[in-house]
């Protein structure tokens, strides 16, 4: 994941990935990944997922930010 654009302070902004059998019900995968406030680049590995995977991301009140997500799926 890579922040392009941020409106506010990212400080303690972060994203997690979760994993779902059936794309309703999701669970936390249980990987924290902070942002960045420069535009490196920040990833996570995530193996076994199964069908259905995500990435949510919070971050500080008032705060926005466009990020772009990269997926390299190998089987």
């Amino acid at each position: 994941m890579r922040v392009l654009e941020v409106e506010g302070a990212i400080g303690r902004g972060h994203a997690k990935p979760q994993i779902s059998p059936d794309g309703v019900h999701w669970a936390d995968e249980g990987t924290l990944m902070g942002f960045l406030d420069s535009r490196e680049v920040a990833f996570v590995r995530v193996a076994r997922f199964g069908n259905y995977l995500r990435l949510v991301g919070e971050l500080p009140p008032g705060t926005k930010a466009r990020v772009i997500v990269y997926l390299s799926l190998k089987s």
